[in-house]
């Protein structure tokens, strides 16, 4: 894991797989000092004769699975996933919430390649 900078981290898998954990909503005028939100997000390249077929992919990937969401954008794809955190968070939870997005991510990666056939 390497930090990108205060409250960005990059991440990078065993298998090569790389994302990006943002802490998010973080000291909050009012509220306790903190983060209160984390965003697991990571992108795919796009070539664009494959947009057509990608964007049907995301849309059904979208419909499919509720717990993050991926858009189609001019020249890649983009995945995240949000988690309130606002009581807290524990290494636990931070295992779990990356779990998720990893399973996600793995269903996402399959959708996309079996869009474009390859």
């Amino acid at each position: 894991m390497t930090k990108n900078n205060e409250t960005v981290f990059d991440v990078e898998t065993h298998d090569g797989f790389r994302f990006s954990v943002e802490m998010a909503a973080c000291d909050l005028e009012d509220r306790t000092p903190g983060c209160f939100g984390i965003l697991f997000f990571t992108t795919w390249a796009l070539q664009p004769s494959d947009r057509t077929k990608v964007s049907a992919a995301i849309d059904k990937f979208n419909d499919d699975y509720r717990i993050g969401k991926a858009v189609v954008l001019a020249d890649r794809v983009r995945a995240e996933r949000y988690v309130t955190t606002d009581g807290g968070v524990t290494q636990e939870h931070l295992r779990e919430e990356a779990g998720t997005f990893l399973v996600m991510m793995a269903h996402l990666h399959d959708t996309l390649y079996d869009a474009v056939g390859r």
